[in-house]
C-alpha cells in the first residue's frame, strides 16, 4: 500500500482536495525531529506525512507534516519557510525570516512548506536575481490591505510579489485556517491552499485536529490566474 508521501507526490494538488494536511506545530518537548527549528528556514528540509489515526481499517483523512533536518527513505525533500508571529516581529523588533535563493526554474526541490495559516499570507517574491525567487510567511491578515509594509524590512515591496496566498483566498471569520504550500509543477511555481476547519486539541499529537473546509474549496494560484479545485 502506498505511503501518504507516495500518494502526495503522485499529484499534490489532487491530494490536497482529498486529505487534510495538518501544518500545525506540535507544542511541548519532543515534538520536533532531527534538530528542526520551526523559526528557521531550511534548504533543504525533509518531510513526512504521518497519518493522524494509526488504524489500518479506516481511510486516512488527515496527515501531519513532520519536518526534520535528517534525510531518510520515503521522505519529501523540499524547502521550509517559517512563520513568526506579528507581535514577535513588531514588539520584539525581530527580523523577518526569508527563504532565499530558490531557483525560479527547475529547482532541485519542488516544494516549499511552511506552518499553518490563520490570517497571514504566504508570498513568493522576486529574488536577488532574475533566476531565483524567495518565499516569506508574512504575518497579519491586514498585510495585503495595507500593501505589505513589513516587506520594506527585507528591501522588498508589493511590486516584488509573484504569488500571494492571502486570507481572503482561504479564510473567513469563522474558519480562518489553511494549509498552503508552493509547488513547482515542472514549468512554473504555483501556490496551493487548502482551507480548513479547526477541531479540538489532541493531547497525543500536541496540536489541534484539522479538517478540510470543503465549502471553501482548494485553490491553486498561478502567476496570472487563480483556480478552484475539487
Amino acid at each position: 500500500m502506498p505511503t501518504e508521501v507516495a500518494k502526495f507526490l503522485l499529484d499534490p494538488v489532487k491530494y490536497a482536495t482529498q486529505t487534510c494536511i495538518n501544518l500545525q506545530t506540535g507544542s511541548g518537548s519532543g515534538t520536533t525531529l532531527g534538530g528542526f527549528d520551526a523559526n528557521k528556514s531550511y534548504s533543504p528540509c525533509y518531510f513526512n506525512l504521518a497519518p493522524w489515526s494509526s488504524s489500518v481499517f479506516s481511510a486516512t483523512n488527515q496527515v501531519m507534516l513532520e519536518p526534520t533536518t535528517t534525510p531518510g527513505t520515503g521522505l519529501i525533500t523540499g524547502y521550509y519557510v517559517p512563520y513568526l508571529a506579528y507581535g514577535t516581529i513588531t514588539s520584539n523588533n525581530a527580523s523577518l525570516v526569508v527563504l532565499d535563493n530558490v531557483p525560479k526554474s527547475n529547482p532541485p526541490y519542488k516544494f516549499i512548506f511552511t506552518g499553518g495559516q490563520n490570517g497571514c499570507s504566504l508570498l513568493l517574491l522576486k529574488g536577488t536575481s532574475s533566476s531565483n525567487v524567495c518565499a516569506l510567511h508574512y504575518p497579519n491578515s491586514d498585510g495585503k490591505k495595507n500593501g505589505y509594509p513589513l516587506l520594506s524590512r527585507i528591501n522588498k515591496s508589493a511590486s516584488d510579489i509573484i504569488l500571494a496566498i492571502d486570507f481572503d483566498l482561504y479564510g473567513d471569520t469563522n474558519n480562518p485556517n489553511a494549509a498552503s504550500f508552493f509547488y513547482y509543477d515542472g514549468s512554473e511555481w504555483i501556490g496551493v491552499t487548502q482551507p480548513q476547519i479547526q477541531g479540538a486539541p489532541d493531547m497525543t499529537h500536541k496540536r489541534n485536529s484539522m479538517s478540510i473546509n470543503k465549502a471553501a474549496k482548494v485553490r491553486v494560484v498561478k502567476e496570472n490566474s487563480i483556480g478552484t479545485v475539487g
